[in-house]
């Protein structure tokens, strides 16, 4: 069984404090890493469904909708749900903001109230990380997804990564800046910054075959975020990456993390997976 991570209890807490969080102008390396993925969302959405600006597309645990909003920005039909309510309340703060149109729905996925088959495109971000029973959440995914319909999902896991080189590259810095201020209090904990929020640790090739099992064709199946670890850079050094290399940082992110290579898989933190439902 794989190894688990910390359980959230409760993702309000992860919600309630937060204002909007969209922009689409590219100001530091995580906004480049997060247009990066809106552009291939919607690549993959055309690229694999036909007709697909009349097609429905639901985002499944939609925390603040980013992706979705990005979307709905460009003419798509967007539907976002999630259990948490202040999930939807960012979403909908951050379409208000935005002066976008979508629909918001607070729901249990594995117990859902939306129609089953009734979109074309059902997709998630970091979320699937979050189950035990992988088979189980996406076959309630699967569910909700038309005949013929697209499945995409970028999926964080425990495991090595250039996350981990970057967080103990990093560690002495932010242990010391914490040493000089005084913060001792968990001073070795904080000090090496993971992603703490995870349920499984399934491999790529896992998450794969629970799709196939569910009656899905995968399409993709890339590695992702392997130059992730840059937005743990500080705003300045980010900033100044962006500048020195406005055109080539954004080839070699799409080189990384579009490309299905095992060795990239080695190095990344994140799958992404494209399915088909069948049928």
């Amino acid at each position: 069984m794989p190894k688990k991570g910390n359980r959230v209890e409760n993702w309000n807490v992860s919600y309630e404090q937060l204002g909007t969080t969209y922009r689409e102008s590219i100001e530091d390396i995580g906004d480049l890493v997060n247009n990066l993925q809106y552009e291939f969302v919607l690549e993959d959405i055309v690229r694999f469904l036909p007709s697909s600006r009349e097609g429905k597309v639901l985002e499944v645990g939609c925390g603040g909708a980013r992706t979705s909003l990005y979307l709905a920005n460009r003419g798509f039909d967007v539907t976002c749900s999630d259990y948490a309510p202040e999930a939807i309340r960012l979403a909908k703060d951050n379409f208000a903001a935005h002066g976008a149109r979508g629909k918001f729905v607070q729901d249990d996925l594995l117990h859902s109230i939306l129609p089953a088959e009734s979109f074309d495109c059902v997709m998630s971000f970091g979320l699937l990380e979050h189950f035990e029973d992988i088979r189980q959440v996406i076959g309630c995914i699967t569910k909700l997804v038309k005949p013929g319909g697209i499945q995409i999902h970028c999926i964080i896991t425990k495991k090595f990564s250039t996350q981990t080189l970057v967080n103990v590259l990093f560690y002495p810095y932010r242990f010391a800046k914490d040493l000089l201020r005084g913060n001792f209090r968990g001073i070795f904990r904080r000090s090496y910054r993971d992603f703490p929020h995870y349920e499984n640790t399934f491999s790529a090739w896992e998450y794969c075959r629970a799709f196939r099992e569910e009656g899905n064709e995968v399409l993709r199946c890339e590695a992702g975020g392997i130059l992730f670890p840059f937005i743990s850079l500080s705003t300045g050094v980010g900033k100044a990456f962006l500048r020195a290399f406005p055109v080539s940082l954004p080839r070699l992110i799409r080189v990384t993390d579009r490309t299905e290579n095992r060795v990239m898989h080695i190095l990344s933190p994140t799958f992404y997976i494209v399915c088909r439902k069948q049928g």
